[in-house]
């Protein structure tokens, strides 16, 4: 189901936030296609990248400060969290909500992030514009990760037929780097999740290695068939 995350350590600030999303929801209509999940702090930044993927996370809502709570204490906070994921997960949508919005941090992540809500104001307005805009921006995001999947499909079939062009092989190249950035993970069940999507870019890279491989052979028939003519003329002298 399409999730939208909420990382809080203040089990009271992240479940007004969570009902005020769910009460969006609901009059959008939309409660049987998407969910609200807030968490504690994961322990460590890293297990971030494994865990928004195995739980579908489409957007992704963090307040600044995790230490408030000091029987959850961790020793990282939001901004830590968006500098850890922005390199691997660049199209998720993130959304600061925090009570410090003009925290120097949170402000330095503005153009990394889609917007930065400032806490009382949202929990004392209409949720409906703003879920609403979650749930397009959650969309997007997801659609990407579709076509994104469905060109490099389409251009491993050309290069399966040789007729992949060098531009193509480019594009493919940086999709599977995308795809792969986007899917890593240690996590087992991570693992199961993307088992297809795994497959399909080992494929890729098999054939497009063998694709190379064959255009290198190409090459070098073309250069020795290049050398025997320039053998063949006649020099100057001869003539």
């Amino acid at each position: 189901m399409n999730t939208i995350a909420i990382v809080d350590d203040r089990a009271d600030a992240r479940g007004a936030a969570q009902r005020r999303i769910e009460r969006g929801l609901g009059k959008l209509g939309a409660t049987g296609e998407w969910r609200v999940l807030g968490i504690d702090p994961l322990p460590e930044l890293d297990d971030y990248p494994s865990w928004l993927t195995g739980e579908e996370v489409l957007v992704l809502i963090l307040d600044q400060r995790l230490n408030e709570d000091v029987t959850k204490k961790v020793s990282y906070n939001g901004h830590d969290i968006v500098t850890r994921i922005r390199p691997r997960l660049f199209d998720l949508p993130v959304y600061y909500l925090t009570a410090v919005a003009d925290d120097e941090e949170v402000e330095g992540d503005a153009p990394k992030v889609q917007a930065i809500l400032e806490r009382k104001k949202f929990l004392d307005s209409d949720p409906v514009p703003w879920v609403r805009e979650f749930m397009r921006e959650g969309q997007r995001y997801e659609q990407k990760l579709a076509r994104n999947l469905a060109r490099l499909s389409e251009l491993a079939e050309k290069a399966v037929s040789g007729i992949l062009s060098e531009d193509e092989a480019e594009e493919a190249a940086s999709l599977r780097q995308t795809l792969q950035l986007a899917f890593e993970s240690g996590d087992d069940q991570e693992e199961a999740r993307t088992a297809a999507r795994s497959e399909l870019l080992d494929r890729f890279e098999g054939e497009l290695d063998a694709l190379e491989e064959a255009v290198q052979e190409f090459r070098a028939i073309l250069e020795a068939a290049s050398n025997t003519n320039q053998a063949d003329e006649p020099s100057e002298d001869e003539s």
